[in-house]
């Protein structure tokens, strides 16, 4: 009879010690929900500046660009020296590098025309002054 009786008050003993563990579980879940609801009724100005902010790179596209650019990075099979230069360009493309190589190009060959052009107007401005520069006249 003792034996059985011993058996018991183990199991129930154990019992107890679970279902203390459940309750101290319940009030410690209880009193974290209550203290989030009540850190989320808080209105910081640095979230809600976040929060616009996020929006804003979301109504933009920012963020799917970010993203798929880093998944590409993160599934290429080869791991590149330069993770920053990867980005540049994949954000760039190879096809806007080349027209921006192709304009700047251009912009220069501009720039060289119109300081030709700066000089020979010079030169003219310079010959008219000496051409028609009051000389000094007979008294």
């Amino acid at each position: 009879m003792s034996l059985s009786r011993g058996v018991g008050f183990h199991v129930r003993s154990q019992k107890l010690e679970s279902d203390l563990w459940a309750v101290e579980m319940y009030n410690c879940c209880r009193l974290k929900c209550r203290t989030q609801v009540h850190l989320r009724n808080i209105v910081c100005p640095v979230d809600v500046k976040r929060e616009e902010f996020r929006k804003y790179l979301e109504h933009a596209g920012v963020m799917d660009a970010l993203t798929n650019v880093l998944v590409s990075l993160y599934e290429s099979s080869e791991r590149p020296e330069d993770a920053l230069e990867y980005l540049r360009r994949h954000f760039m493309g190879s096809d806007s590098v080349k027209v921006e190589k192709q304009e700047v190009e251009s912009l220069k060959k501009e720039l060289c025309d119109a300081k030709a052009q700066i000089a020979e107007l010079k030169l003219k401005l310079s010959k008219h002054d000496a051409q028609y520069s009051p000389q000094s006249s007979p008294n």
